[in-house]
């Protein structure tokens, strides 16, 4: 238990710890798991400023979705602090045009139904086996109410003026996972796959018969590929 490697997991727009609640329990072994906050700042570099300023010295790092914006800004700051960084259901392409009135349409209907507005759209976050899954679906309608309105719709607009990550990328040195659900509808597979080959050291998971939320849809497998990442030697030490 002396041996484990601090763990900083990054949650995702309207996430709290119950994304990471399945990995936390079952790497406790090899990772020391802190889940970080997501302060209500319309920018994500000064979230990443904030999370960086109390984080422990030296840290692994994974971010889901709207957490792997803020772990690219957090890799830019300080590559120094980081030992390997974990990109899920993410990208490190500014916002296109499509996703860019998605956005704005449900901020539009937050604004008079914040959980009316998530239980319409969470169906299009799963795999379609989770599609029906009511249970399932309003787990993540209440994770979303903990996260609050207003934290929303500072984060979705921050999301919507993130820059491009893609000069960064071969500067990318640590063991890198890059993971996402076979059956995910806002990051495709093909995407990770681009950008996965230009980062140095990583390694690509795809996760079957799941969507944009893999580590609730399916946390063993989920779990799995952490683990490995967790415990692989770095390129430069396997070389």
């Amino acid at each position: 238990m002396h041996n484990r490697i601090p763990l900083l997991l990054v949650p995702g727009l309207s996430s709290t710890r119950l994304l990471w609640q399945k990995q936390i329990d079952a790497l406790e072994d090899v990772a020391d798991c802190w889940v970080s906050p997501l302060p209500a700042h319309e920018d994500l570099g000064a979230i990443a400023d904030e999370i960086l300023a109390d984080a422990p010295p030296f840290f692994a790092l994974a971010g889901y979705s709207m957490g792997g914006y803020i772990c690219f800004e957090m890799y830019r700051r300080a590559p120094h602090r980081i030992l390997r960084l974990g990109l899920f259901a993410t990208t490190p392409y500014p916002e296109r045009p499509a996703m860019a009135r998605r956005r704005h349409m449900m901020i539009k209907k937050s604004e008079t139904g914040y959980l009316a507005m998530w239980r319409e759209v969470l169906p299009r976050f799963v795999a379609p086996s989770r599609s029906g899954d009511t249970v399932f679906l309003e787990r993540m309608a209440r994770m979303a109410y903990e996260g609050g309105a207003t934290t929303f719709r500072a984060h979705q607009k921050a999301a919507a003026k993130r820059r491009s990550h893609e000069d960064l990328l071969p500067r990318i040195t640590c063991p890198t996972l890059v993971m996402v659900g076979a059956n995910d509808a806002l990051t495709s597979v093909d995407e990770h796959r681009d950008f996965a080959a230009r980062i140095p050291d990583a390694e690509m998971t795809v996760i079957p018969d799941a969507g944009h939320l893999a580590p609730l849809e399916q946390p063993d497998a989920t779990t799995a590929a952490m683990r490995q990442w967790l415990t692989r030697e770095p390129m430069a030490l396997a070389a």
